[in-house]
């Protein structure tokens, strides 16, 4: 029997705890980067999944010729021999497709997951601007080792000295990849080695962990805003040009 106790009971389960961390403004400003970026790679991905799906349905139904087939069909008109050599071939090409589409598919159910956390990476340099400066391909150019804890680093045309980084290792003039997660807070004034001033971006680590509880511990919340974010990025997709599907190379999922 379903008792007045029993309704509530699951009533009160279905509710999500308030959260235990209120975020301030710039973890709430990672934390929607993280959600955006991660929308845009949803996008990406379904439409790379769905041409794979096709592909793989295109291979499924192409015929089979020999290298004796096709030897006799060279000198008939208008006939054009099978796409694949043999079976054996052809089974290896749906197998090489079977396997990026689960591959795809995987990533693409860890990052539906509301409880799984995108660092973002900075694609718009700016004060204020907290993420990653390096994922996959992407490296950063290390302009000078200043000092234990200090360099300056190139990306994408901007440079950024860091503040508060391991520097063991790292060469002038060397690329290299860095995971630390960043805050621009302010600008630096850099003396090259010919005399010359120039403004830069300074950045310091920023902690990230806050914001991480914060995702473990309101998953519908941070479901609601990925399919809000999704659906502008769909949108954003047909519309170029709108900025709400960033559009980088590192944001591209792996073939």
């Amino acid at each position: 029997m379903i008792t007045l106790l029993t309704v509530v009971a699951l009533a009160t389960a279905s509710l999500e705890a308030a959260p235990t961390v209120q975020l301030n403004e710039a973890e709430q400003q990672y934390l929607g980067q993280s959600i955006l970026q991660r929308a845009a790679l949803l996008v990406l991905l379904e439409k790379e999944i769905l041409g794979l799906q096709k592909q793989r349905t295109d291979i499924s139904r192409a015929s089979v010729t020999s290298y004796e087939g096709r030897s006799a069909l060279s000198n008939r008109v208008n006939v054009r021999p099978g796409r694949f050599n043999s079976k054996a071939e052809k089974d290896k090409a749906l197998k090489g497709l079977q396997d990026r589409i689960s591959s795809k598919s995987q990533l693409k159910r860890t990052l539906e997951d509301p409880k799984f956390f995108y660092s973002p990476v900075i694609l718009n340099f700016a004060v204020g601007a907290i993420g990653k400066l390096t994922q996959d391909d992407r490296v950063v150019r290390i302009v000078q080792v200043l000092g234990p804890g200090q360099m300056i680093v190139e990306i994408d045309d901007n440079w950024v000295m860091l503040k508060g980084f391991k520097t063991e290792g790292l060469v002038d003039g060397k690329v290299a990849q860095l995971s630390d997660i960043i805050h621009i807070d302010g600008t630096y004034r850099y003396t090259t080695v010919m005399g010359a001033s120039k403004t830069i971006f300074k950045a310091v680590p920023f902690d990230d962990s806050r914001v991480r509880a914060y995702v473990e511990s309101t998953p519908n919340e941070i479901q609601s805003r990925i399919e809000k974010a999704v659906t502008e990025a769909k949108a954003a997709a047909k519309e170029p040009g709108t900025g709400v599907l960033p559009r980088h190379p590192t944001l591209a999922p792996k073939p």
